[in-house]
């Protein structure tokens, strides 16, 4: 037990603009709208959180809209006069509470750590066991929809040594066509990068049989979701027919779904997401299901921003089965962000938060300017 009480909970939308459109199979972003999450204990120490979602709910049905109305009105009554340190504790209340609301839940966790890595003076990072990676391989999402726009990016991107990995979004157009223009990208990029894909669970088994041999032909390495989250078995088959790796992402949410994946014949990646899994916690249960069968794992994204970003920073900084490194871009797809120091990039890597909590803190100022009203 510590000697803080939750005092008082803020939540505040923010719409931030970003640097180019990015295309996913189920929207175009032209924007970014973040919910910040403000936790005060009695004794002053704030603790940051936020919950992203990929340009609304059609991923998993939260929104920033829901998860807002979600914490004002159920969440912070469960959690006023509270122990913050009571990770566990606050999260099965909130389950009681509430079922699913991953996302929020996830944003609340997030907050909750960052008070306790403040009021001990440590990184979050040191709560979760240190520091395993002193850096983490970074990948960079193509998703403007443009053959050549892309190709441009994916070139500045290696000049500056942003990062030499990219994963290419897919989904937006048919099978046939689709395949066509990766295979173009491929061409171009996959004698200096490594090169993976992403189709967000938009094919069905027939076309995934058809088309993927054509791009692990091309150059790709790893494939994410081909087909529903739901065709378990469709991914199995497809993980044994091809010889470059599947990546789980829509079909690995729950603690059941890791052990689902981990207990089938076939191996998968496992894509850790903080805000689909519930937050910190359940992405170390999952990646530790992962690990007891010999998977390893991958640091996906909902393009969160510094914040975000900074947390599963320090998750996948201390865990040992982040082997296939992460995609956390959304502090560099934005134009501009409501912290005082954005997460940074170097050598192809992200860079480690060192101050206390996250190692983030708002810029007040901004979050005026951006805010939703």
């Amino acid at each position: 037990m510590s000697n803080l009480t939750i005092h008082t909970i803020e939540t505040t939308i923010v719409d931030l603009p970003v640097k180019r459109v990015h295309e996913l199979s189920g929207s175009s972003l032209r924007q970014q709208s973040y919910l910040l999450i403000r936790i005060v204990t009695d004794a002053g120490i704030v603790g940051i959180g936020e919950v992203s979602t990929p340009g609304g709910p059609w991923w998993s049905g939260d929104s920033i809209e829901s998860s807002k109305l979600m914490i004002d009105q159920y969440f912070s009554p469960t959690l006023i006069g509270a122990d913050p340190f009571r990770i566990h504790f606050l999260l099965d209340r909130l389950d009681r509470t509430a079922i699913n609301n991953a996302f929020p839940k996830a944003g609340i966790e997030m907050a909750l750590y960052d008070i306790i890595g403040k009021a001990l003076n440590v990184p979050v990072y040191e709560l979760l066991g240190g520091r395993y990676h002193e850096s983490i391989p970074m990948t960079w999402a193509l998703g403007s929809g443009s053959v050549d726009q892309d190709i441009v990016e994916a070139e500045e991107k290696l000049a500056v040594k942003f990062c030499n990995r990219f994963k290419i979004k897919m989904g937006q157009m048919g099978p046939s066509d689709d395949t066509a223009r990766v295979v173009k990208l491929a061409e171009a990029l996959a004698a200096k990068a490594y090169l993976q894909i992403d189709i967000n669970a938009e094919w069905d088994e027939h076309e995934a049989t058809t088309y993927l041999p054509v791009l692990q032909e091309a150059g790709i390495k790893l494939i994410e979701q081909p087909i529903s989250r739901r065709n378990i078995a469709g991914m199995q088959r497809l993980a044994r027919e091809l010889a470059i790796p599947i990546m789980a992402d829509e079909s690995l949410i729950t603690l059941q779904d890791a052990q689902t994946l981990a207990n089938g014949e076939a191996p998968f990646i496992f894509a850790l997401k903080l805000m689909k899994s519930g937050g910190i916690g359940n992405s170390r249960k999952i990646a530790a299901i992962g690990e007891a069968a010999g998977l390893s794992c991958y640091g996906g994204s909902f393009l969160e921003s510094s914040i975000g970003a900074a947390a599963n920073i320090h998750l996948g900084a201390s865990l040992p089965t982040l082997k296939y490194g992460c995609e956390w871009l959304g502090p560099e797809w934005l134009a501009d962000e409501v912290v005082q120091t954005p997460v940074t990039y170097r050598d192809n890597h992200i860079c480690i938060p060192d101050g206390p909590g996250l190692g983030i803190e708002l810029d007040t100022g901004k979050v005026k300017h951006y805010q939703r009203t």
